[in-house]
């Protein structure tokens, strides 16, 4: 979430993300992750005000193995 002067708009771009991973227009961050992205993954993510001002958040997530039905 950003914080910011009223009437500013915001554009969110990921960097560095996994195959399938998408941001919306308000920042939110969706992903369905299948069994071939376990592991740990670098995200990267931006977002540009109307007046060219931006910021950065990386982060690692990890994807885990979970026991499914056979």
């Amino acid at each position: 979430m950003v914080s910011d002067d009223v009437g500013d708009t915001h554009e969110y771009s990921l960097l560095s993300h996994p195959a399938g991973m998408d941001v919306s227009t308000s920042g939110l961050v969706t992903w369905s992750p299948v069994d071939t992205d376990i592991g740990t993954h670098s995200i990267s993510i931006e977002v540009v005000d109307n007046h060219g001002f931006s910021t950065e958040q990386s982060f690692s997530l990890e994807v885990l193995n979970v026991n499914e039905a056979p």
